[in-house]
């Protein structure tokens, strides 16, 4: 594998990925996905098999209690031992700059495809856009690994973010200048249905990863 595979594949799951133990000695990614998100999981499916061969990872369909439908895929693979080294301690993800020095512009779009979102607020009496931001849903990380994150953009992308508290945990947002600079940064790996979290004329207000 190149550097850039295992980019891809750490932020496959830094965002929305699972590393399960399901044997002794193997690890197995799991995704999964709203079903209206369907198309992205394929997606990531089809960039599981050009990384890591073998068989393609099939969709697996799934309907809550409450009747919620989701679609999952699963990869189990040797180098998920390495990455789950890297990213986990004590079952739970925690963030380091060693593993996101490792980050690719591509590996960053997956991330934000994942975790991110664009709102645009209008003015109700104009209906023209009144503010803009990027924010980066980080909230499962601590404070301390938000600060890691925040001063791992600006040293090695020379983008500012903020973290802002919301409840008891905590995400990250760019207003408009650096959002843009973030954007132009991802841009080129953002899948079609995702064009709504890159375009800032997009007339909505904050709409949900």
């Amino acid at each position: 594998m190149t550097k850039d595979q295992k980019s891809i594949l750490i932020a496959l799951v830094i965002g929305d990925g699972t590393l399960r133990k399901p044997n002794r000695g193997s690890v197995q990614l799991e995704i999964g996905h709203s079903i209206k998100q369907k198309e992205y999981i394929k997606y990531k499916s089809d960039l599981l098999h050009s990384i890591l061969g073998g068989n393609k990872p099939n969709l697996h369909y799934r309907v809550s209690n409450m009747g919620t439908k989701t679609v999952r895929i699963f990869k189990t693979h040797r180098y998920f031992r390495v990455i789950r080294r890297w990213l986990y301690k004590d079952n739970k993800k925690v963030i380091s700059r060693n593993i996101l020095d490792k980050l690719t512009p591509q590996a960053l779009a997956i991330w934000y495809m994942d975790d991110g979102w664009l709102a645009i607020r209008k003015n109700p009496a104009t209906g023209m856009p009144r503010s803009r931001h990027i924010g980066l849903g980080t909230y499962g990380f601590s404070y301390s690994e938000n600060k890691i994150i925040q001063k791992y953009f600006k040293d090695v992308w020379g983008i500012n973010f903020l973290i802002i508290k919301y409840k008891t945990k905590y995400k990250l947002v760019l207003g408009a200048k650096e959002g843009k600079k973030f954007i132009d940064l991802i841009k080129p790996y953002i899948i079609p249905m995702f064009d709504y979290k890159t375009d800032f004329k997009y007339s909505t207000r904050a709409r949900s990863t």
